[in-house]
């Protein structure tokens, strides 16, 4: 048996390395480090830990992550097809990436097997709603969007989703009512920033439910990009 630094068993020979019974690294390997020993006959027990671009390049072996106890992904984001990569290795313990950011298409496809983490998946562009949910529903520690999209029912429905968007564009137009819930979330949330058109009808636009001199929507009509009213006004209107 031979216990070495992970640098110093991926230097070793194949005589020496391929002699032993077994080969244990001390410190954690890169990916290339952990592909070398891997490459050896004799077993060999080692933990990863690289950044994700360089686990991500042909260096690293698919036989160095299977035969990693942990891994751990360090670093800046990297591609989905990286971390799709990362995350089928066989290694008999968990998988830990710091960061992936790809397009809403490429992250969706991505499953986090029980006990691996993606810690920050953030989607890129512009994600549907419908993709948006798809993508929260992963997994990951924190999950983030670039924009989202979508109608503004399908947007209220999933307001808590939208909200991890840095903007979010409601397309078509919303009753007065559905910008006031919009804009609510908007004024509660100083991290996302809701675009937003309203259309309806004169009477609902001017509601003033407690009587009291104050429009219902009058704060929502404010930061909205377009009002129009749907029917026809009078003079005095």
């Amino acid at each position: 048996t031979i216990t070495d630094t992970s640098a110093n068993l991926a230097a070793a020979s194949a005589a020496s390395a391929n002699g032993a019974t077994s080969l244990t690294a001390s410190d954690n390997a890169t990916g290339a480090q952990a592909s070398a020993i891997a490459a050896f006959t004799s077993t060999s027990t080692y933990n990863i830990s690289d950044t994700s671009a360089n686990l991500g390049l042909d260096a690293t072996t698919t036989a160095g992550l299977n035969g990693a106890g942990t891994i751990a992904a360090t670093g800046s984001a990297v591609t989905a097809a990286i971390a799709t990569k990362l995350l089928s290795a066989t290694n008999s313990g968990a998988t830990t990436i710091a960061a992936v950011t790809d397009t809403s298409s490429a992250v969706k496809a991505l499953s986090i097997p029980t006990g691996d983490v993606i810690t920050t998946l953030t989607a890129s562009g512009t994600s549907t709603i419908a993709d948006a949910v798809t993508i929260n529903a992963i997994g990951a520690g924190t999950t983030a969007f670039a924009t989202v999209s979508g109608s503004g029912a399908d947007i209220i429905s999933n307001i808590t989703v939208s909200a991890k968007a840095t903007n979010v564009t409601v397309t078509g137009t919303v009753t007065a009512a559905q910008a006031k819930t919009i804009n609510d979330a908007d004024d509660g949330d100083g991290d996302t920033a809701y675009t937003y058109s309203i259309s309806d009808t004169y009477e609902n636009l001017m509601l003033d439910a407690a009587q009291d001199g104050t429009f219902d929507y009058a704060a929502a009509m404010v930061d909205a990009t377009t009002i129009t009213v749907t029917d026809d006004l009078n003079l005095a209107q």
